[in-house]
């Protein structure tokens, strides 16, 4: 099946001469659902018979009597209805039937798959979005290898980024990050949820870490912020780098620190 027509409609001519029926494709009309195809499937008395384009049509010997023809259009392993009726063909006659683009039903399974497509159209762009905002935010960040840190120049924040990387409860990280004597450097603290969540690169994973950053546990990957929870006093905020979630946890669990200091 081809997929190069955005617009179409079904229409059918049957000769009944003979009891021969010719059907074929007809691109004329406008259905917002009927995308990518130039050819369609058939169907006589719910026999599949081949499919039918406008430039090889379908050629059918019919027995007298009664038959159903269906035309369906295929889309991504989901079918459409496009249209069925019933003829009479008699010995040796000649009879002409087609199916408009208003008369075109869409199947129950199309309707969910359309449904399916619109919802990950959607998310694709919002992602997408997304992406392109952070991904420029991202892009400004640098390493200062002499001094083992990062650079965020937007905030100007400098963020610690040394091969050894300190494990701690919430008072040891805060207690690590104030006594911090670090790259020239007295005045580090425990970053905020939203300073770490800064360093997040979500179109990556273990670690959905900027790119700019050289070192990063992976024997623990949950990284304490300095942010107590609002609903629980026993919590803080922390980050967890394998995907970049963010969550709560009990201020005597040890996750990683990540010292941050303002830059003037």
């Amino acid at each position: 099946m081809t997929e190069k027509e955005k617009d179409a409609i079904s229409y059918l001519a049957m000769d009944m001469g003979k009891n021969t029926l010719q059907a074929y494709f007809d691109i004329s009309g406008k259905k917002d659902y009927l995308v990518d195809t130039g050819e369609c499937a058939v169907f006589i008395d719910r026999n599949p018979k081949g499919t039918t384009s406008r430039t090889a049509p379908l050629t059918a010997i019919l027995d007298e009597g009664e038959h159903e023809v269906l035309v369906v259009y295929v889309f991504d392993q989901y079918f459409y209805l496009m249209g069925a009726q019933k003829v009479f063909v008699g010995a040796d006659t000649i009879s002409t039937i087609s199916i408009n683009a208003t008369d075109l039903i869409l199947t129950e399974k199309g309707r969910e798959r359309q449904k399916q497509l619109k919802s990950q159209k959607e998310k694709s762009n919002n992602d997408n979005g997304i992406s392109k905002k952070h991904k420029a935010y991202m892009s400004k960040f640098y390493r200062d290898d002499t001094k083992g840190v990062v650079i965020d120049p937007t905030f100007k924040l400098m963020w610690q980024d040394r091969d050894k990387v300190h494990i701690a409860d919430y008072k040891g990280a805060k207690s690590y990050c104030e006594k911090l004597s670090y790259a020239g450097y007295s005045d580090w603290r425990l970053p905020t949820i939203k300073e770490l969540q800064s360093i997040v690169d979500y179109s990556k994973h273990s670690p959905a870490l900027n790119r700019a950053f050289k070192y990063y546990s992976a024997d623990n990957t949950y990284c304490w912020s300095s942010t107590i929870d609002a609903m629980d006093s026993s919590n803080a905020w922390d980050i967890y780098f394998s995907n970049g979630s963010a969550g709560g946890d009990s201020l005597s669990l040890n996750n990683c620190v990540r010292c941050v200091r303002q830059m003037d």
